[in-house]
């Protein structure tokens, strides 16, 4: 699944998007989150940074995802899973 956020102009240094993406995961013991971020200006699209998240170390909540190569450069997601189904418990 792939989804993407529309782009925030004039507001490199904090932009804010707050939009929701939610995705229906069928194997979530191999799923991989990955976050791409990019500069969107009028002379095109330029790569920030990205990182790549195994879903099940991703825990609930407020969270700071840094971006691989950037020092203390990070995004500020929030995380929630809701129905999980095919859990097996122990009786």
């Amino acid at each position: 699944c792939k989804e993407q956020t529309r782009v925030v102009d004039d507001n490199g240094f904090n932009p804010v998007w707050e939009e929701t993406l939610s995705f229906t995961l069928h194997m979530a013991e191999v799923a991989l989150v990955r976050f791409l971020v990019w500069d969107h200006d009028p002379i095109g699209r330029d790569f920030i940074g990205q990182r790549t998240v195994a879903f099940s170390s991703l825990m609930p909540g407020y969270r700071h995802v840094y971006l691989e190569g950037l020092t203390e450069a990070s995004i500020f997601v929030h995380v929630s899973v809701h129905d999980v189904y095919g859990k097996v418990s122990s009786l």
